[in-house]
């Protein structure tokens, strides 16, 4: 293209954009569907109580997909800085009314640290951050099976507080049922 008029370099950039953001989206939405499938199979696990290597197929799972995501989030973050960085310079370049420099005023290095944190990368990062910590908690129960396979009433700690409250294992399993 021979003639880069302002116009077309906007169009282009914006069109950039606006397919860069839309796969981001897309993304972290294909993410909580796999999101909800391992924690619905994690949960499911804990209550049929398999293998204690099924916890750490599970948790490597949740690790691997939270570490997998935060990479595509990364780098989808950093495509998405070209064309901004493009559009912001063309508000600031063509003397836009400083209440139209949309991109110009969305720039999160001009915030205070605390307001960084409002944005849709750190609730994307955030997230997988926490989706990696369960999964650890299941590589751990992989290595502490005593921790995962013993009910609560029978480790010996609950045993001692159950006979200070007077309560048998088979009340405080009822009590646990109603709640």
């Amino acid at each position: 293209m021979d003639d880069w008029t302002h116009k077309n370099i906007f169009d282009c950039a914006w069109k950039h954009f606006d397919v860069i953001a839309d796969q981001r989206l897309r993304t972290f939405n294909f993410y909580i569907v796999l999101l909800a499938a391992s924690v619905g199979a994690s949960l499911n696990a804990v209550e049929k109580q398999p293998d204690p290597f099924v916890y750490f197929v599970i948790g490597l799972f949740c690790v691997a997909i939270g570490l997998i995501f935060f990479i595509i989030e990364v780098r989808s973050r950093r495509l998405l800085q070209i064309p901004k960085g493009v559009l912001s310079k063309m508000e600031i370049g063509d003397h836009w009314p400083h209440e139209y420099r949309l991109f110009s005023k969305d720039n999160l290095y001009d915030l205070p640290w605390y307001k960084r944190l409002i944005s849709y990368s750190f609730a994307f990062r955030a997230t997988f951050a926490l989706h990696m910590a369960y999964g650890f908690v299941f590589i751990l129960m992989f290595f502490c099976p005593h921790f995962a396979h013993t009910p609560i009433s029978d480790r010996p700690e609950s045993a001692a507080t159950l006979q200070k409250s007077g309560m048998s294992a088979s009340q405080n399993e009822l009590t646990k049922m109603r709640l």
